[in-house]
């Protein structure tokens, strides 16, 4: 997981994850975003809120999946959230216990 400034980032990414003006509006607004590949694997579903683990939890509402084009970026929060999880780059994971399921492992 990483912490962006969207109006930054946004231009570090492939033309069509920077143009998708949804996807920067949820990250801006305090939800996250991941990789297609973490969607399937962590089964995300748009508009559920999880919970992110770092040093602490919080919890967030999934806005979508994107490709980032940066090996090793499979979770996206605003450099807000990412504080308030006080996460390592990396770290950070879905928590499905805010809906019910089993708890993810941290890496």
């Amino acid at each position: 997981m990483i912490g962006v400034d969207p109006r930054q980032f946004r231009s570090w990414t492939p033309l069509a994850t920077a143009s998708d003006q949804r996807l920067w509006a949820a990250i801006a607004d305090g939800d996250f975003v991941s990789a297609g590949s973490a969607r399937h694997r962590l089964r995300l579903h748009s508009g559920t809120r999880y919970q992110l683990a770092g040093a602490s939890r919080v919890t967030l509402t999934y806005g979508g999946a994107a490709t980032f084009g940066i090996a090793g970026v499979d979770l996206v929060v605003s450099t807000g959230a990412s504080r308030r999880t006080r996460a390592h780059p990396q770290r950070g994971r879905p928590d499905q216990r805010a809906r019910g399921g089993d708890a993810y492992p941290q890496a």
